[in-house]
């Protein structure tokens, strides 16, 4: 059986990898660039391929990259090497934020945010925004106007809570 590489690889992912909160690590092939002309094989092709990944699979990345390297045949470069990262529920901003929003679920948000840096230094955070995951980095992005009045409504009560 073949099949795309990264969607073969998304689904053994998930089974292997997934999160009780963050969910299924993922893999999406977002840019690729090869040749010069038409009728002519590229000498070489460059991918960019955008993995999002759970804790149990961040500390399997050294080897899953030397594993691709060497059945591929190919150079991987990472740019980054933050881990997944999630506001723990004995911190005070998670506890005023379950206080101030008795009612709101609260999940894994499925992007990058600036919350891994501020990990890094030992700052917890959550992530509340006005966006629908489904408009989020869409052409012609957009946000609700009343969502944009509910968002402002909830940080002024985390605020008052705080």
């Amino acid at each position: 059986q073949t099949c795309a590489l990264p969607i073969c690889i998304r689904d053994e992912w998930s089974s292997k990898y997934t999160d009780p909160l963050l969910g299924s690590p993922s893999i999406n092939t977002t840019v690729i660039n090869a040749g010069k002309t038409n009728n002519v094989v590229p000498v070489q092709a460059r991918a960019t391929i955008d993995i999002r990944v759970t804790p149990n699979i961040f500390l399997k990345l050294a080897d899953i990259k030397l594993e691709f390297e060497t059945l591929f045949g190919v150079t991987i470069s990472q740019p980054g090497d933050s881990p997944p990262t999630q506001c723990q529920p004995n911190e005070h901003i998670y506890k005023t934020a379950k206080l101030a929003f008795p009612d709101m679920k609260f999940k894994a948000f499925p992007g990058v945010t600036d919350q891994r840096v501020f990990s890094k230094f030992g700052i917890p955070m959550i992530i509340h925004g006005p966006g629908e995951i489904c408009a989020m980095h869409q052409p012609n992005e957009w946000v609700r106007p009343s969502n944009m009045v509910k968002c402002s409504n909830a940080i002024g009560q985390l605020v008052k809570y705080y």
